[in-house]
């Protein structure tokens, strides 16, 4: 650690505070901003993560005994299996961590607080901040480094993930770094077995976030034989060897059925519900949107300057015939996750499944930016970069405070398209200020308040809501649609209903108003409220 490596993680530290601080749902803390509404999946990730700390302070190293193994990581004591324990645990943490420092506002009924969640990966989208400007210095100098951080923390839709206690910040962070050691230490010569068991780790630690860890090995191990031959064969295998290791020893509910568990969640993967996609105007289902979805995704939401860098980057580093492994690697992994979201998988949450790519995009614009400031002759080289700097954090400025938000942010290659692309496909914009707003309208009448809320997308969104509430303006209690259909006369105790806008799953709004407005519990018809709108 070096003098140069000090502004990286100063800004790695205030992006940290940023997020962490502007990352409250629900009115949980009075000291927090506003940050998304409460989101769809981020119950099943806090929970299980508060689940593994707590079984780690009450069993220690002892939960890993052959017989507790078989009641911690059981599926009908609420150990859910269905990602990797890693990236949750590390929401976990920072959820023990944040209600320690302050107890959050939050109903009786509840021990867990999304707010306190999200804070984990505030930090997980800090500390990558400062490693992608440490490792880009390291091999391309300070101003790429500075670039490429500054693209990073300022791509809105990376921002705006960092405020949801989702796995996808944390697996930038492992996937970036299982990476970026093989970029920087699988050098001239093929790695000596030492180098390879080490890098393995971390490719191990990819692998415990999420299922795309398993992307890695395949521009991997296609780089290393192209440029070590025969010579990539051993290393190869020992990192690849030592990563399933570390992926094996670090999830204990394998060791419980090792074949059976590993072919479950391999096939879990790419056997889920299906979900639909909204996509250039139409909605399509997750395995049959069309093979362009990622790659005109990433186009639309990259930041514009960003995205004319990495081509510039890339296009550069084609002409020069990948004469520079780094760059042919960093490349391939910027690329990779597009080419496997061609692929008829299921793809939806536009860039979500592939926000891995996003880090190596921001290390090519980095560098591109880096090479354009070295070429031309207008001004210092330092008044450059500051231009350069100045406009990649307005642009984030501005998308954060744009009627989309970071989350649903389009660039202006996409803006004029705005209609053909989702608006809210997490619920993330029925925040609490939203929430207030509606509980001003004359038609409130009941406390707590009571709304039914469309689109129902899991069988859990419900109770989330209802508790993750902090200080509202009153108490809201929501009520699920399939409630009120086998009990019309609920209808009575609502003051409305409520939508947010995920055009992948449209309210029949025909139904839903001859509904409401033949109900003859109800005296007079009930309103609408949007979130988006």
């Amino acid at each position: 650690m070096t003098r140069q490596h000090l502004p990286f993680l100063l800004l790695g530290l205030f992006c940290f505070f940023l997020v962490a601080f502007t990352s409250d749902p629900l009115n949980n803390y009075p000291w927090m901003l506003e940050g998304p509404g409460l989101t769809l999946d981020e119950s099943f990730n806090v929970q299980q993560g508060v689940y593994l700390v707590e079984v780690a302070k009450e069993f220690g190293p002892f939960a890993l005994f052959p017989e507790n193994v078989g009641s911690v990581f059981n599926t009908e004591n609420g150990f859910l299996p269905d990602h990797p324990p890693l990236g949750r645990w590390w929401l976990g943490l920072w959820h023990h961590v944040t209600w320690m420092l302050s107890t959050p506002e939050k109903p009786e009924i509840t021990q867990i607080v999304i707010a306190c969640g999200r804070v984990g990966s505030a930090a997980a989208f800090g500390l990558l901040v400062a490693i992608i400007g440490i490792f880009t210095t390291r091999w391309f100098g300070f101003t790429a480094g500075l670039l490429a951080t500054l693209s990073y923390a300022c791509m809105p839709r990376v921002f705006g993930h960092a405020h949801v206690a989702s796995l996808e910040t944390f697996l930038n962070l492992t996937y970036f770094l299982a990476v970026a050691v093989i970029v920087d230490q699988w050098k001239d010569k093929a790695p000596n077995w030492k180098t390879a068991l080490w890098t393995g780790f971390f490719m191990g630690l990819a692998m415990l976030t999420k299922i795309q860890g398993f992307f890695i090995p395949i521009p991997v191990i296609l780089w290393a034989l192209t440029r070590y031959r025969a010579a990539s064969i051993q290393p190869l295998v020992i990192w690849g060897v030592t990563a399933w290791v570390v992926f094996f020893i670090g999830w204990p509910w394998l060791w419980l059925d090792p074949i059976g568990h590993t072919l479950e969640f391999l096939g879990s993967s790419t056997d889920r519900a299906t979900l639909n996609v909204y996509y250039l105007g139409q909605i399509f289902t997750d395995k049959a949107a069309p093979w362009h979805y990622p790659w005109i995704t990433t186009a639309v939401t990259l930041p514009l300057l960003t995205l004319f860098a990495s081509l510039f980057t890339i296009a550069s580093t084609a002409k020069n015939r990948f004469a520079d492994a780094r760059l042919t690697l960093l490349t391939a992994s910027a690329i990779f996750p597009l080419i496997v979201f061609s692929l008829p998988v299921a793809k939806y949450d536009a860039e979500r499944l592939f926000l891995i790519a996003y880090p190596f995009w921001a290390i090519l614009a980095g560098l591109g930016f880096a090479t354009m400031i070295q070429r031309l002759q207008w001004q210092t080289p330092t008044i450059r970069t500051a231009i350069i700097a100045t406009l990649l954090i307005l642009s984030n400025t501005y998308a954060a405070i744009s009627p989309r938000g970071s989350l649903a942010s389009l660039n202006l290659l996409g803006q004029p398209f705005s209609s053909s692309f989702e608006d809210d496909y997490w619920g993330f914009n029925l925040t609490s200020s939203r929430l207030n707003l509606i509980l001003t309208s004359e038609d409130v009448n009941h406390d707590p308040a009571s709304f039914a809320i469309t689109p129902e997308l899991h069988q859990f969104q419900i109770l989330d809501l209802n508790e993750q509430q902090g200080n509202l303006l009153k108490p809201i209690k929501f009520v699920s649609l399939n409630d009120l259909k086998t009990n019309p006369a609920l209808t009575n105790t609502l003051d409305g209903l409520i939508t947010f806008h995920r055009k992948a799953n449209p309210p029949d709004y025909q139904q839903l108003s001859t509904w409401f407005d033949m109900t003859s519990s109800h005296p007079a018809p009930l309103p609408y409220f949007y979130s988006t709108k």
